[in-house]
């Protein structure tokens, strides 16, 4: 199947618009059709990414890192190396797991055309597979949440606001708000906080606000910081409302979206651009 992906590195200029590119990034690994729209600031850091949107103040990937079927990463997400996500799933129920069997996996293993001469039966294969297959839903990584490095999540998987990822864990299971997990498969290890703090800062949802919200307060003051934090709420302090980048695949192209009107201005379009044209968007085919 091929597919389009857009490269992005730092001779783009991104930065004016917010966006830090300290290694090349990969977008669009999967999906010829997919767009992501991304919040100013934020920071890429290298790797493969297929994701739909991702909140202003996180960083995220390193040259091994590769994600794959997010369908949102929320604000301030501190995510570490060498992550991987959402990596297809296999049929556990048939006969085979192997992919060939319910469709043509590679065109030049011509011992296996026996296989797809028959098309209702591949299509009743294929329909079988993806019955038996549970995860399928984008993975939702929410605010404030931090991923140590070198976890592993499969899709489907929800990550409340606060929750941490030990290094090395393999997520295959929703993980609860403020809730810190490790190990394989990764389980609960402790809370972060009471629940009633919990309660408090879900309601509080401070990273709406933006940094503005936390200036001057003495973050390792819970009971003081939310008390404050509720009296800038109260007085009206605004939401955080910034810039949107949107790279759009399909259209081969990046925009602008202005938060005080909602256009979209045309930033770079490649396949128009002799500059970018050869070395950061190209066709290529899905392995």
């Amino acid at each position: 199947m091929e597919v389009i992906r857009i490269i992005i590195d730092e001779t783009l200029n991104l930065h004016k618009y917010g966006i830090t590119i300290l290694a090349s990034t990969e977008l669009g690994i999967i999906h010829s059709d997919r767009t992501l729209t991304i919040e100013t600031p934020i920071q890429f850091r290298g790797g493969a990414l297929d994701a739909g949107e991702i909140g202003a103040f996180t960083y995220i990937g390193n040259e091994n890192s590769f994600f794959r079927h997010i369908g949102k990463i929320g604000r301030f997400c501190a995510i570490a190396s060498d992550i991987q996500t959402g990596h297809v799933e296999h049929s556990v129920t048939m006969l085979s797991s192997h992919p060939m069997f319910v469709f043509q996996f590679d065109s030049n293993w011509d011992a296996a055309n026996c296989l797809y001469e028959n098309n209702d039966m591949l299509n009743n294969n294929n329909r079988e597979s993806n019955a038996s297959i549970k995860r399928k839903n984008l993975i939702e990584i929410g605010n404030d949440v931090w991923i140590g490095n070198g976890v592993y999540i499969s899709r489907g998987v929800k990550i409340g606001d606060g929750a941490i990822i030990a290094a090395r864990a393999a997520v295959v299971n929703d993980v609860p708000p403020y809730t810190i997990v490790g190990g394989v498969p990764a389980k609960p290890i402790k809370k972060r906080f009471s629940d009633e703090i919990i309660e408090k800062l879900l309601k509080l949802k401070w990273w709406e606000y933006g940094p503005e919200i936390l200036k001057g307060i003495k973050i390792y003051d819970l009971e003081s910081a939310i008390y404050e934090i509720e009296n800038r709420i109260t007085k009206g302090v605004k939401k955080y409302n910034p810039d949107k980048v949107e790279f759009n695949l399909k259209k081969d192209s990046i925009y602008l979206i202005s938060a005080e009107s909602g256009t979209r201005e045309l930033i770079i379009q490649f396949s128009q651009d002799p500059l970018f044209q050869n070395i950061t968007s190209q066709d290529f085919r899905q392995r």
